[in-house]
């Protein structure tokens, strides 16, 4: 989709990849909504005080067990509770087969477009040139023949993904979690800020489709990350002191660091041709990144706390500001690709 996006809007790539990575956050807003009705319902549900009764012994009072411990508490005459006791069985296979069928739904669509709509008549070349599979992977392809640039950009950019997904490492995963043990939210307001967190990456993911059309894009990923970086300093210095400044800060840093996505991709186009394989190659700089740092975060905050997450997340915002000093003045010294000779390859290929 990266690469379809890109390949069609050329230098204007930047409003609609901005606009395509803007249904992103809806999935990650809408799915646990989906996913809710169809989770078993644990002990501690209200309805289950209400209803339940474990081995034929006290009633568990809904009024006074609030939370598991709690309802340890008001068990009289219980020697143990099975932790995994449910009173509604899962059928989380539901929502994953109600979004399978919107996928399905949504491939249907491509494969219409691709096959039943009329396609303008173009003029063949008479000389067409194939291209072996270590043409299609060179990293000259994607930058007119300099293999120097070509690595240098391809490695720039499976580092700045790499990055990204650093910086979500930690507040994508366990923001909540930070929220209800060190900050005593509880387990509702933890999830009203997940959600929250969500919609202000949707909403900030809107005005970048909107101002990119004006706006260059390295302006625009500067004070991305400027501003993620004063959030995350925020967050070590006073962010766990209040409730509501951990808030703001958290929604601030998610909200600013969703567009970078799309961002890195316009950005480099006009200085190299941002095929399928140059966008593979950046994800999986993210997957591989995101696996590792997934567990070292999860690490972190168990063993070192809540305070050394933040700073994980400052340390990481540090790098990202480095790293696009670093492709900017890569990208000054080569400079911007010749459209021309693009455009007389392509009509050669």
């Amino acid at each position: 989709g990266n690469a379809m996006i890109i390949d069609m809007w050329q230098e204007d790539t930047s409003p609609p990849l901005h606009a395509m990575h803007f249904g992103v956050g809806f999935g990650s807003l809408f799915a646990p909504m989906i996913a809710r009705p169809f989770l078993g319902t644990r002990p501690e549900d209200k309805e289950a005080y209400n209803s339940t009764n474990f081995d034929n012994t006290t009633q568990i009072n809904a009024l006074t067990a609030t939370s598991w411990m709690n309802v340890l508490t008001d068990v009289q005459n219980v020697t143990a509770i099975p932790t995994d006791t449910r009173v509604n069985n899962s059928n989380i296979e539901v929502p994953y087969i109600v979004i399978g069928c919107y996928g399905i739904f949504i491939g249907f669509i491509f494969l219409a477009y691709q096959y039943l709509i009329p396609k303008p008549k173009l003029q063949k070349a008479s000389h067409a040139v194939k291209k072996s599979w270590r043409e299609v992977i060179s990293p000259k392809q994607c930058t007119q023949g300099q293999t120097a640039f070509g690595l240098i950009m391809l490695f720039l950019g499976f580092l700045f993904y790499s990055g990204v997904e650093a910086q979500l490492a930690v507040l994508g995963s366990y923001m909540s979690a930070i929220a209800y043990e060190d900050l005593n939210f509880t387990k509702q307001k933890a999830a009203l800020l997940a959600a929250t967190a969500s919609a202000s990456s949707i909403g900030f993911r809107f005005i970048t489709m909107i101002i990119s059309k004006w706006c260059p894009m390295w302006i625009l990923i500067y004070f991305e990350l400027l501003t993620a970086f004063a959030m995350s300093v925020c967050l070590v210095t006073v962010g766990l002191s209040d409730p509501v400044l951990y808030w703001v800060f958290t929604c601030v840093l998610l909200a600013v660091t969703s567009p970078l996505w799309p961002g890195m991709m316009a950005w480099a186009e006009p200085y190299m041709e941002v095929t399928g394989s140059v966008v593979a190659l950046w994800g999986m700089g993210a997957g591989i990144t995101g696996f590792g740092l997934d567990i070292i975060s999860g690490w972190v905050f168990q063993n070192l706390g809540s305070q050394a997450s933040m700073v994980q997340t400052c340390i990481c915002s540090s790098f990202m500001i480095a790293l696009i000093i670093v492709i900017k003045l890569v990208m000054l010294k080569y400079g911007e690709k010749d459209r021309d000779a693009t455009k007389q390859k392509n009509n050669h290929a």
